[in-house]
């Protein structure tokens, strides 16, 4: 596995956690959504859809109003 997919995985929940109380419901579930997405490609093994999910999961957060 991509030790680049691990970091933006573990990039993507320090980011998180650090603004996930701040975030209406709607948003962090769909955030939230991506992180178990990332993470479940990570232990499949598939790349190319953890890091669509781990790119999709960031630029949520980036574009969320906190």
């Amino acid at each position: 596995m991509s030790e680049g997919l691990v970091l933006k995985v573990q990039q993507l929940e320090q980011i998180w956690a650090d603004v996930e109380s701040k975030l209406d419901q709607r948003r962090r579930e769909e955030i939230g959504d991506y992180i178990a997405k990332a993470k479940q490609a990570l232990k499949d093994g598939n790349e190319p859809a953890g890091y669509s999910a781990a790119d999709r999961g960031l630029t949520a957060l980036k574009t969320a109003r906190v």
